[in-house]
């Protein structure tokens, strides 16, 4: 079988993500989907894009996003072309970007990296740094603790600049996605790193660039290193980058570790103070034997700063009125690098609120962005935002949808989380290579990336998690005999070792990959849910707020707060306080009816009548990550649901319901039987299925029952808030 034709992700999809794949078979106008038992699941047409330039290919798409039952499928043009299985489901996301995170696990130095947590990756402690001299062009005696960090790339140097913005957009991930912080060593891996920061601030406040050996180190592990290492250099662009990161941890510590958190914003401000005296020191300029990292342009990295400082309340050293004047003259790009930051202050002043015509700049300028990456991707027959491709472009790609992600934190003005997938899915494998650029995620990955640890530890296959730098066409390593494919531009990449300028990895690249497949991990996966749903109730002894309060006491974790009666202000403000206090005790709450309500209120989602919003209507104004739930009266009903895409569905009446008026026929046990069989012949044709809870009139003695015929959850009103004891009532539900 030959699949070159085919780009696709190669890891897969998510039930709810777009599936889009590209083609450039000149013989197929249209496509099939096979599951594991070569059974037909799926067909559609080929789309006719347009001539790709970098490759000089015609480009058509094919589009399977209405495909969402989890499986193992492949895409199938004639008998001759066809891809390799690939899955439809969410583990692979999460696993990912648990891959992705460890990867910086693998790149300390200076700690023993241990075998139960290392696999056969696990080697001795090296380059402990803890006593090093200073560079000679630096006329300074004495040694330096510089001891951890991470090594910055393919090489064994640590860069305070290039890990400035990957723990800049790890923080990140940490204060947008905090429940990824629960269940993964993120907090972790970027305390591991503030510590390496925290040793390179000098007596003064002023940062050192970098630890650097005196030559280049061959590729051998670093136990095994000749060359001596020293501190090299204390600049502007280093001193700003330690000052914005350390602020940016100070509101990420805050709450539960607060006096490393008064730590580092105390190191910040004298950080600060040390650029604002010294604003145009030079990056030292030696490449004896370590990455140059020249910048001369500082307004960018002063600007970051302020902004950072300036969110976490910090009003000295005249930084709102020069932060002010920074807002005139910085502009806001497609994506963060380690020589272009204002990204990052423009982040956030998007997303304090101190400042609200600062806000709202920030955030106009940032829209506007992710609308030309938006735009990128649909004129590009290829389906990606990049015309020209640079060193390190996967990091590019990867930054493009951090930068769509964090304008979906307040727009839906586009599905953004859609394009980002699109985005990742050119790192995973829909590219001009046909393969994933992510060390050990698939059969197709790099094995031979340009990454000294990797090269040497006589293991087979690469450290896994590391994102290779992908298409170069500057080509700066043409003098090595690298063996590229073609002269195109969109061929330029080779799974070379010596090919440093395509197949190197570094962490400012894998720290924008970790934040998108958050993201993905965010939107895409997050929607596991109770088995049982609790509906407030239009009483006028006992308001919703007192419902929801007597809910979160009784330890409930899935509440739908409905309204029928008030304006739309009034219910507002009801369901503004439901909401924040089921959020601070991690309830999942949906608003019965209104997605407009749902999202002013930063509701977890909706739930929807047959005869409301329609659910691509909810879906657009509240994004992909809300949980949308619509009601089902008969199978006829269920199906529909089905192919709209919902969450989940509220099937009832099970039973007579004083709660609803002008009730549905019954359904009864019968018709519940029904609906899983139904849903059962579903998944042997691999087609799409949600949870469903049997709502109406449930009574203690119907939970076993709903249980054994197969029901995913109940959906109960009356039977807990209307009792005399909430607690007692919820407690007694065993679903």
């Amino acid at each position: 079988m030959n699949n070159s034709f085919l780009r696709y992700n190669h890891l897969g999809y998510a039930p709810f993500s777009p599936k889009v794949f590209l083609s450039t078979y000149p013989s197929a106008f249209s496509f099939q989907i096979l599951n594991e038992r070569s059974e037909l699941v799926f067909e559609g047409e080929l789309l006719e894009q347009g001539l790709w330039e970098p490759t000089q290919e015609l480009c058509f798409k094919g589009d399977f996003s209405d495909l969402k039952a989890p499986g193992r499928y492949r895409i199938v043009l004639d008998s001759s072309v066809q891809s390799d299985w690939f899955q439809i489901g969410e583990a692979w996301i999460s696993d990912q970007f648990d891959a992705n995170l460890k990867s910086f696990y693998y790149q300390r130095s200076g700690v023993d990296l241990l075998a139960e947590r290392a696999g056969k990756w696990a080697r001795p402690a090296a380059h402990l740094d803890d006593a090093i001299p200073f560079h000679k062009s630096m006329d300074r005696g004495g040694l330096w603790n510089a001891h951890g960090g991470w090594y910055d790339a393919g090489d064994y140097g640590k860069y305070i600049v290039n890990a400035g913005v990957s723990l800049g957009t790890l923080l990140l991930i940490a204060e947008l996605y905090p429940e990824v912080c629960k269940h993964s060593p993120l907090l972790e891996e970027i305390r591991f790193e503030l510590d390496w920061f925290i040793r390179m601030q000098d007596h003064d406040g002023g940062v050192f660039f970098k630890v650097s050996p005196d030559r280049w180190d061959s590729f051998v592990p670093p136990h095994e290193t000749i060359y001596q290492r020293r501190i090299l250099g204390k600049s502007t662009t280093s001193t700003l980058n330690f000052a914005a990161v350390l602020a940016h941890a100070h509101r990420v510590f805050s709450k539960e570790h607060a006096d490393f958190a008064r730590k580092c914003l105390e190191k910040s401000k004298n950080a600060y103070l040390w650029a604002q005296a010294n604003p145009d020191i030079a990056y030292p300029n030696n490449t004896e034997g370590s990455g140059l990292y020249g910048d001369s342009v500082y307004s960018d990295e002063f600007f970051w700063a302020r902004a950072m400082l300036f969110r976490e309340g910090v009003s000295d050293f005249d930084i709102f009125k020069d932060l002010l004047e920074d807002s005139k003259t910085q502009s806001v790009l497609h994506a963060i690098t380690w020589r272009d930051t204002q990204n990052f202050g423009w982040i956030a002043l998007a997303l304090q609120g101190m400042d609200l015509e600062l806000q709202e700049k920030a955030r106009f300028q940032l829209e506007q962005s992710a609308k030309e990456i938006v735009a990128l991707i649909e004129q590009s027959p290829h389906r990606i935002s990049l015309s020209e491709f640079h060193w390190g472009s996967n990091g590019l790609i990867a930054n493009h949808a951090l930068t769509l992600a964090v304008v979906h934190e307040w727009s839906t003005a586009f599905d953004y989380a859609a394009y980002a997938f699109e985005l990742i899915d050119f790192i995973y494998g829909r590219n001009p290579q046909g393969m994933s650029f992510v060390t050990g995620s698939c059969a197709s990955a790099p094995k031979f990336p340009h990454h000294r640890i990797s090269g040497s530890d006589g293991i087979d296959e690469p450290v896994p998690g590391l994102v290779v730098g992908g298409i170069n066409e500057f080509r700066q390593d043409s003098h090595r005999e690298v063996p590229y494919p073609s002269d195109l531009p969109g061929f330029s990449y080779s799974d070379f070792q010596k090919s440093f300028a395509s197949n190197e990895t570094a962490i400012n690249w894998s720290a924008p990959l970790c934040f998108a497949l958050a993201y993905l991990k965010h939107n895409y996966t997050s929607k596991k849910l109770p088995s049982i749903q609790v509906l407030t109730w239009d009483l006028s002894s006992f308001s919703h707020i007192e419902q929801v309060k007597a809910l979160i006491d009784a330890n409930a974790q899935f509440i739908q707060l409905r309204q029928k009666s008030g304006t739309f202000e009034d219910k507002l403000k009801v369901a503004k306080e439901a909401v924040e206090l089921c959020q601070k005790n991690e309830i999942r709450i949906v608003i019965n009816d209104d997605p407009y309500l749902a999202k002013e209120s930063l509701a977890s989602g909706v739930h929807l009548g047959l005869k409301d919003t329609p659910v691509s209507t909810a879906r657009f104004i509240l994004g992909s990550k809300a949980i949308i739930g619509g009601t089902a009266n008969s199978i006829l009903d269920v199906k529909r649901r089905l192919e709209e895409g919902v969450d989940y569905i509220g099937l009832g009446p099970y039973k007579n319901t004083s709660t609803k008026e002008n009730l549905s026929p019954i359904l009864g046990a019968e018709g519940v039987l029904k609906v899983v069989q139904m849903i059962e012949s579903r998944k042997k044709d691999s087609l799409f299925v949600c949870p469903f809870y049997v709502i109406g009139g449930i009574s203690y003695e119907d939970t076993q029952v709903l249980q054994d015929l197969g029901a995913s959850g109940i959906a109960v009103s009356s039977l807990v808030v209307g009792a005399d004891n909430i607690q007692e009532a919820y407690k007694k539900l065993k679903f």
